[in-house]
């Protein structure tokens, strides 16, 4: 895996965040393609496959003949109910604020770039697909008759309101119990946890299909099944890739 290098430049009072991204992403989507220079911002292109359909929370409609901050020369117009094909995520860190955009094409054969915005870090945790290389491939691992992909996970919370096992690997075959969280007030409140993995397959338990999460509790280290987690806020429940995408050019 690559390790980070990190440069400031300082140009005009931008400050321009040049770093070597990890590449551990199987040449799947999030796999860094090149690096695209225009003028004074570097570009950090990633191999993204995904088809989304417009929806009304999408706000900048233009198409670009390039990677952009919102201003560029418009070659189209996306409207509502539109569906796109998306192949390329294009991020640059410009005076520590997060961008990106995404390479598209139409159903009437037009191909180029949406500006998708430009967040400050607390906002670009949530918003920017591949923020510090989210969902990359930590490791693969097979137990028993199953393989798992594990997948890093950044900012992600879930809360559970019942008494669930912590397991010391994902799954329910040849795996072993080893701590379980209690919600305090015999369930009445949950407790809330910060998901550190997750793997990249799900599966069915109790009529449920989820991931399962590797967390923190306590200092317990291990796994819970996601299916018996939950989240309050809007949007999508787990902050993938895919899922940041669709929720920014999708439906309320």
């Amino acid at each position: 895996m690559k390790r980070f290098l990190i440069v400031f430049v300082f140009i005009t009072n931008i400050v321009i965040l040049v770093y070597a991204q990890s590449n551990n992403y199987g040449n799947g989507n999030g796999t860094v393609i090149e690096t695209m220079k225009d003028g004074d911002i570097i570009w950090i292109i990633r191999k993204h496959i995904q088809t989304v359909n417009i929806g009304d929370l999408s706000e900048d409609l233009n198409i670009y003949n390039k990677p952009v901050l919102g201003i560029g020369t418009v070659i189209g117009k996306l409207k509502i109910n539109d569906n796109i094909n998306i192949t390329q995520v294009a991020e640059a860190i410009i005076s520590n604020e997060y961008c990106y955009c995404l390479k598209i094409s139409t159903e009437n054969n037009i191909n180029g770039w949406i500006y998708c915005g430009k967040y400050e870090y607390i906002f670009a945790q949530f918003k920017v697909p591949y923020f510090n290389n989210r969902w990359e491939i930590i490791e693969n691992i097979k137990i028993g008759k199953k393989s798992w992909t594990i997948r890093k996970m950044i900012y992600q919370l879930v809360e559970v309101w019942e008494v669930l096992n912590i397991r010391d690997r994902p799954g329910l075959v040849e795996t072993n119990v080893i701590s379980k969280i209690i919600p305090p007030e015999n369930g009445n409140s949950q407790v809330n946890l910060d998901v550190i993995e997750a793997t990249e397959e799900r599966e069915t338990i109790d009529g449920r299909t989820d991931k399962w999460l590797k967390i923190n509790y306590h200092g317990v280290v291990g796994w819970i099944f996601g299916g018996y987690a939950s989240v309050e806020r809007g949007g999508p429940k787990y902050y993938t890739p895919e899922n940041i995408i669709n929720f920014r050019l999708g439906w309320h």
